[in-house]
């Protein structure tokens, strides 16, 4: 049987490695939510906090999903500074 996992913040870069890491082991089926269109989530958001119902909707369709929370960039790993 399949584990869910729910990636909340999917588009952020630390998000994809780990579904690309994650992805790779069959126990585990990946759900991904972003506010990012072009990164093509199972559930799309305009914002996390006035999204609340939607998301909680969405995840309450699994039953005991475990849920991963990303933010942001790795921006101490870029060559350069803004």
């Amino acid at each position: 049987m399949q584990k869910d996992i729910i990636l909340i913040g999917s588009s952020s870069e630390l998000a994809k490695e780990f579904f690309k890491l994650i992805n790779e082991i069959k126990s585990f089926k990946v759900h991904t939510i972003s506010s990012k269109k072009e990164s093509n989530p199972d559930l799309l958001v305009n914002e996390y906090i006035e999204n609340i119902d939607s998301i909680s909707e969405y995840v309450n369709t699994f039953e005991k999903p475990y849920i991963i929370f990303f933010n942001g960039y790795l921006k101490e790993n870029r060559p350069s500074y803004f």
